[in-house]
């Protein structure tokens, strides 16, 4: 009746394995279990063999890739391959394969159990530094602005513009009758405050013009002459490279020396333009928005139009997945038999890729977890009988006695 009994149990054991991987059939990140079942002797390696059944091996977890479904989530990650996130909760490291996460109250980047997700930080250059882990946050800090150090535009001015007196008509930049084209860029200060710095145009002479420069209203000393051929190219000065000093600010910001490029200034008979082409620096900027890219990047995007890194999403890979031991809320242990995982970032050193915007599903199979049902209850009822038939006989002899 042992063996019978042996059997009930493991049939028994087969059904709560595939009712677990049934339960667990839309639980993000889950992987089924299967059962391995071995035969079971009293004594065995001998001629005359003691049956005792059969025993539960092991119940092994199967690491297949599940389903990735996108989530429309800014937060939620998936994994195309292999690889865990790596967790943290007060000092204990977890992994998992459920990428839900938002963010908690002091902005850590936190799964549905508080657990903080880990991953790589940024240097003062902005380039992820892959030598440690730490729990990834969204910094609330403003970026601080760059101050303006080089500009360039393409130009060019109309040749049959009238020539204007400068000795006896003063610029006067609300008047467009004392200067014959103007351009604007936009620069910026140490503070990252946005100023205008103006380039007016004035025909003198024929093929001969002056340039002037304000910044926010205030008039430089600077001044440059230029000089065309008959062709429209400039001649003086050949490079048209400008070194401009601008003014102090009242605000105790510095407007750092221009480097301006207008070599490529020309003096056609067609209609004055002035377009500009590069200019460095940038307002300071305050954090709008944060998101995930793929390959596990958090990104910043900020008034001023600008995206910061913030941070790389760390996978984790073990020489053996199945030594890893469960511990519940979609999370593993590692442990001697999975060997110490290794930390890289997505796609690097065997991990896989990791899919902003994605969750991956379980990849319990329900077809297969249904008839695994059907089979655990049926050989939970062969067992049945042939114990049922074992009492039957036992109670034969009980009677013959």
């Amino acid at each position: 009746m042992s063996i019978s009994t042996s059997g009930m149990n493991a049939a028994q054991s087969q059904l709560e394995i595939a009712s677990q991987n049934l339960t667990n059939a839309e639980t993000n990140g889950y992987k089924s279990f299967r059962a391995i079942l071995g035969d079971a002797y009293a004594q065995a390696g001998t001629a005359s063999v003691d049956m005792a059944g059969v025993t539960l091996l092991a119940t092994r977890q199967e690491f297949a890739q599940g389903q990735l479904t996108q989530s429309g989530n800014a937060f939620d990650l998936g994994i195309d391959g292999k690889g865990f996130f790596v967790l943290g909760n007060n000092g204990e490291q977890l992994f998992s394969r459920a990428g839900l996460f938002t963010q908690d109250k002091e902005n850590y980047l936190v799964n549905p159990s508080g657990y903080r997700l880990r991953g790589f930080g940024v240097n003062n250059q902005g380039a992820v530094d892959t030598s440690k882990l730490v729990d990834l946050q969204v910094i609330q800090a403003n970026r601080p602005g760059k101050a303006t150090t080089k500009a360039s535009a393409t130009i060019n001015l109309n040749a049959s513009e009238p020539v204007i007196n400068r000795t006896t008509v003063a610029l006067n930049p609300s008047d467009p009758r004392t200067f014959s084209w103007y351009g604007a860029l936009n620069i910026f200060d140490s503070l990252g405050e946005q100023h205008t710095l103006g380039s007016y145009f004035t025909k003198t002479e024929t093929s001969q013009w002056l340039l002037e420069f304000q910044v926010d209203g205030q008039s430089l000393k600077q001044t440059e002459n230029l000089t065309f051929n008959s062709s429209g190219l400039l001649t003086t000065p050949a490079d048209a490279q400008f070194s401009l000093t601008p003014p102090e600010l009242p605000s105790g910001a510095v407007l750092q020396p221009l480097a301006m490029d207008f070599s490529g200034i020309t003096q056609f008979a067609i209609d004055s333009s002035f377009r500009p082409l590069v200019v460095d620096g940038q307002m300071a900027g305050s954090l709008n928005q944060v998101s995930f890219a793929d390959n596990g990047f958090l990104q910043g995007s900020y008034s001023n139009g600008e995206q910061y890194l913030l941070g790389q999403v760390a996978l984790a890979t073990f020489p053996n997945d199945n030594g890893l031991v469960v511990n519940g809320n979609n999370t593993w242990m590692s442990s001697m038999v999975s060997g110490t995982p290794l930390f890289s970032p997505s796609g690097l050193n065997g991990a896989g890729l990791i899919r902003a915007g994605f969750v991956e599903q379980s990849n319990v199979d329900l077809a297969s977890g249904l008839s695994d049902v059907i089979l655990a209850q049926r050989n939970f009822q062969v067992s049945a009988k042939a114990f049922q038939a074992e009492d039957v006989l036992s109670q034969t002899l009980i009677n013959l006695t």
